[in-house]
């Protein structure tokens, strides 16, 4: 039983810790694309819509800089790198689903999922811009 309520603890600090509103922010700008209430997110719904709006912000702009680093790639360049985008989607999702699992309530799941998915696609979009910089 104790080590079952630590669990508990820890899972809800992970939780609580991926749902602030900074962190779902990203320390970004609040965008237009972004819901007024990702500013202060209270319930789990408004949480969860948060971390979506969140999500497709990131996702758009990955896919923004991702055409411009294959319209500057030669014909192998090009076929390495989606080879290397296609690996990545797929750890990046199998990563943040099993975070969402961690979460302590069902109804909590997509908006950890999504948050992860947002700070994983910044980190890709990160990593992408350093080749429009070459």
């Amino acid at each position: 039983m104790k080590g079952r309520s630590i669990f508990n603890v820890m899972v809800s600090l992970v939780f609580f810790g991926i749902s602030s509103p900074v962190v779902l922010g990203q320390g970004r700008a609040p965008s237009a694309n972004e819901p007024a209430i990702c500013n202060q997110p209270q319930t789990t719904a408004q949480i969860n819509n948060c971390a979506a709006a969140l999500y497709r912000e990131s996702d758009r702009r990955l896919n923004e800089v991702y055409k411009q680093v294959i319209s500057k790639l030669n014909r192998q360049e090009r076929e390495k790198l989606i080879e290397e985008q296609l690996a990545w989607i797929q750890r990046r999702d199998a990563s943040c689903k099993d975070q969402g699992r961690m979460t302590p309530a069902g109804t909590s799941y997509p908006g950890v999922r999504d948050a992860c998915l947002a700070g994983e696609t910044d980190k890709r979009t990160a990593e992408l811009e350093k080749y429009l910089q070459k």
